[in-house]
């Protein structure tokens, strides 16, 4: 089988590189026989060395220019190739490719909540996606809420669409005090503290998390608020620092941006709480991955994130309740107990979420769509 995947900007931090990345690694891996041709802007060494992996590089990272050279050149190469299938991993599709066409749909967000996404985005998501996801053979949703979603939004037939839940890296998982002192260290983070992970956007409720922070400032919590993740860059960006400022928190609020995934597989495993108050999610990768690493969280009721949780760990009805939000957060930090069982909660619900399982599922999908059960092997 020849499969090509369009994962043009997947070298950004973000949710759709933890999707691509590893289940891209994993396929390779499991289904040698597979020739995978991988479309990127920049070359990623993480996909280097892999023998049945070819990287084809258009090196432009402004979006829109990014699409316009796609669009002139991968239908040529594919008429060239004649990949069995193409795998669009982030959502948007390429006119003119011939063959079987698989798109993966992570979330409707800019349908759920226009006035935070560009008007560009806006206009896409409601007028040229329901013409693509007519055109393409098969929907892959993270999870059952995002599938829901695009049957409600696009009157998608059911049976075009099959749900495939994210996995979690294995170097997520519980480590010792001793092993990740020197990245807390070297990133200035103290022994205690709250972490949130995600990129700094309006859709994170990350000003409602700074005030409930506060709260438990003011409450005597002697830890900080530790937020890892790039600004969103398609949105206006979120006054955090001011916000930590005008509620006297400065110096407790450590804002970290991106960084590695070592780091960040550390940074996780070192806190005492994860907090989530995201409005929506189509799957809330970062959850699991703080579940993985034995720590507890607490979450907003937002799209898939209670689908993925289950009864593991505390779930708040709305991220934007700042003063729920501290409350809930308080109990946890205070009851040491509580905190252990729901810590191992966590953990044992994370198990169920691995890249193994992706990979196969999503070759399920493309046998399935192939109309060849044998097709991988």
């Amino acid at each position: 089988m020849k499969v090509t995947l369009e994962a043009m900007g997947i070298s950004v931090y973000g949710g759709c590189r933890s999707y691509a990345l590893p289940l891209i690694r994993s396929m390779a891996g499991l289904f040698p026989a597979v020739e995978f041709e991988v479309w990127v802007d920049d070359s990623l060494p993480e996909l280097g060395g892999i023998e049945n992996v070819r990287q084809m590089v258009l090196p432009i990272r402004n979006r829109f220019l990014a699409r316009l050279a796609l669009q002139a050149t991968l239908p040529v190469s594919a008429l060239r190739r004649r990949p069995d299938l193409v795998h669009y991993v982030k959502g948007m599709t390429v006119l003119g490719v011939g063959g079987k066409q698989v798109v993966t749909i992570h979330d409707l967000y800019p349908l759920i909540e226009p006035a935070i996404f560009t008007k560009s985005d806006v206009l896409y998501w409601r007028h040229i996606q329901p013409a693509v996801l007519r055109r393409v053979d098969g929907i892959i949703a993270d999870s059952r809420r995002t599938a829901d979603d695009v049957v409600a939004a696009y009157r998608v037939k059911t049976e075009k669409i099959d749900v495939v839940h994210l996995g979690v890296d294995a170097g997520f998982r519980p480590r010792s005090t001793q092993e990740i002192a020197p990245t807390l260290a070297r990133r200035q983070i103290g022994p205690r503290y709250v972490l949130h992970v995600g990129a700094v956007s309006a859709k994170k409720n990350l000003v409602s998390l700074v005030r409930a922070f506060a709260i438990l400032k003011g409450n005597g919590y002697p830890g900080q608020l530790v937020l890892v993740g790039p600004d969103y860059q398609k949105l206006e960006r979120v006054p955090l620092a001011q916000v930590a400022e005008q509620a006297g928190i400065t110096d407790s609020v450590r804002i970290v941006g991106a960084v590695s995934d070592d780091d960040l597989k550390d940074i996780m495993a070192g806190a005492e709480l994860f907090a989530f108050p995201s409005k929506y999610e189509g799957f809330g990768i970062a959850v699991v991955e703080a579940m993985a690493c034995g720590v507890p969280i607490i979450a907003a009721r937002a799209g898939a994130v209670v689908e993925v949780v289950g009864d593991a760990a505390p779930i708040i009805d709305d991220g934007a309740d700042f003063a729920d939000l501290a409350f809930q957060m308080g109990l946890l930090l205070a009851d040491e107990v509580r905190r252990q069982k729901v810590a191992s909660a966590c953990l044992r619900r994370a198990s169920l979420f691995t890249w193994e399982r992706v990979a196969h599922g999503t070759m399920a999908v493309y046998e399935k769509r192939l109309g060849a059960s044998s097709a991988a092997h």
